[in-house]
């Protein structure tokens, strides 16, 4: 693994200094990240293996956070656009099911759409794509159509806000990629209801 991690900094133009200095901080991690495997060997601790995955840049750490290879093509879209239209474009082919079992459903493949696009935009670095949503799901309006639900957890903070907004723009993306219906708002759904308080100030004479 640290000679494919040498391989790749060749490829990134740099100061001889700058290399060593990279070359040395990866053989260290991988010297250490080796002697902690053995360790979790033993079954000493609650695991037999170490949690912690090792990344190369962001592509990298995308697919192995949601566990799909999704590695060399996120690495050239994000070469030739921005990361949010790179986010779009991923999260579309995952809803399209290329990277997905044709045993996936609709459902599942439009939950991984949504939390890829949202570890894009959030660099692979925070929690809220696999605990800040708690659920995407496809339900039902009054009409009888679809439409996709998404539902946050406290951990969605750690997206910041301009972020966390960004859920909904690309869920709203992947549902027209579905062919799903836009949300009907209605009385009688989960729909938050608005509470109005009077204030009523009594004047005695």
């Amino acid at each position: 693994m640290s000679e494919n991690f040498a391989l790749r900094l060749k490829e990134v133009p740099m100061p001889q200094s700058y290399f060593d200095y990279y070359t040395k901080l990866s053989n260290s991690v991988f010297t250490i990240f080796e002697k902690a495997a053995v360790a979790k060997a033993t079954l000493a601790d609650s695991s037999g293996m170490v949690e912690p995955k090792i990344a190369f840049d962001l592509a990298d750490r995308v697919s192995k956070m949601h566990d799909i290879d999704v590695t060399d093509n996120l690495r050239g879209l994000i070469q030739n656009t921005t990361k949010e239209l790179a986010a779009l474009k991923l999260a579309e082919e995952i809803a399209q099911g290329r990277y997905l079992g044709p045993e996936a459903t609709l459902q599942e493949r439009l939950d991984l759409a949504v939390r890829v696009g949202l570890a894009i935009v959030t660099e692979g670095v925070t929690i809220a794509p696999l605990q800040g949503i708690s659920e995407v799901k496809i339900k039902k309006n009054s009409d009888g159509s679809e439409y996709l639900s998404i539902s946050f957890a406290g951990p969605i903070r750690s997206a910041g806000g301009t972020e966390a907004a960004s859920t909904m723009l690309i869920a709203d993306h992947v549902r027209k990629i579905a062919g799903l219906a836009k949300y009907q708002a209605n009385s009688f759904d989960d729909d938050p209801e608005p509470i109005i308080i009077l204030q009523v100030k009594v004047v005695k004479n």
